[in-house]
């Protein structure tokens, strides 16, 4: 929303949207059963982030990076305990069309750079997550 009153909409974020969307509609006929605390709290961070939208365009875009980083917490958690059930492919087309986005920037003004640095910054959390071998903690022990 700030970033359309700001006049600084890129298509990323709308198919990032669309996206979203529909990973939202599929996850619930064929996502996990309920709801936990760090689910809740995530949704609850982002309802409160909605209520500020409506401020000024500059309040909107910060509060929107920050609703965004609070929900990606849940699939950054899901990518560290179970990396194997991501799908690689689709992480990284995203990543690349996040990078790109960044990197065909023509202005660089806090309004344009927000939400692009955002998406980056989790697609790069995301990629390395589910790319970097590790040894699982129950194999540890």
């Amino acid at each position: 929303m700030g970033m359309l009153r700001s006049g600084s909409v890129n298509p990323l974020i709308m198919g990032a949207t669309l996206g979203a969307s529909t990973t939202f509609f599929f996850s619930l006929k064929y996502g996990k059963k309920g709801w936990s605390l760090l689910d809740k709290f995530c949704l609850f961070g982002a309802g409160v982030g909605l209520l500020l939208l409506f401020k000024s365009p500059l309040i909107a875009i910060w509060v929107g990076c920050i609703v965004t980083f609070i929900g990606s917490v849940p699939i950054l958690q899901h990518s560290w305990w179970l990396p194997e059930e991501e799908d690689k492919l689709s992480w990284s087309i995203f990543a690349t069309s996040c990078f790109m986005t960044l990197a065909g920037l023509t202005r660089w003004e806090f309004r344009d750079l927000a939400q692009p640095v955002t998406f980056v910054t989790i697609q790069s959390a995301i990629l390395l997550l589910i790319f970097w071998p590790r040894k699982r903690l129950s194999s540890i022990t």
